[in-house]
């Protein structure tokens, strides 16, 4: 009933509806998607209510709220805040790194090569770094090879199955 209400209320445009929405983001999964699609589609005057949140926010949260800041660009605090979360969230990396590449500041280009250079990180959040670093014009370097990965194993073998097919 929740969802259905803040469904209706996007869709009628309802005054003050984007502060409602920023409000309801960290809610339940179904409630959280509604809010956030109707903040990726709003304007920039969004951005100050999301960082008025974003502090007090956990973790999961966060996620979400810098994944609607990227839609706005050209600002230095979300990117101030994607570099933060890319080194202090190690488990939502390549979420942050797919957001960095798409918010399109070249400010994020040295934090990705650094982190692009740790001896500890697995396959997946490596390659998100590099598409990441690669979307805002920087030159990733050779492409590490991570073998015992189970990710870039599984992709190997998917890849040489396929190679010895040809």
């Amino acid at each position: 009933a929740r969802s259905t209400a803040l469904m209706l209320l996007c869709e009628m445009n309802a005054e003050g509806i984007y502060e409602i929405c920023a409000n309801m983001l960290g809610q339940d999964a179904d409630i959280s998607e509604i809010a956030a699609n109707k903040l990726k589609s709003a304007d920039y005057s969004v951005v100050e209510a999301l960082n008025a949140g974003y502090e007090s926010a956990d973790s999961a949260t966060k996620a979400v709220i810098l994944d609607i800041l990227a839609c706005y660009t050209g600002i230095e605090a979300t990117a101030d805040k994607l570099v933060d979360r890319l080194y202090n969230d190690p488990d939502r990396r390549a979420f942050y790194a797919n957001i960095s590449g798409k918010f399109g500041d070249d400010r994020l280009l040295e934090p990705l090569m650094r982190l692009s250079q740790l001896s500890d990180m697995e396959y997946f959040d490596y390659i998100e770094i590099i598409n990441a670093i690669d979307a805002l014009g920087g030159d990733p370097g050779v492409i590490r090879e991570f073998y015992g990965d189970p990710d870039y194993e599984a992709l190997r073998f998917v890849s040489d199955d396929t190679e010895s097919e040809n």
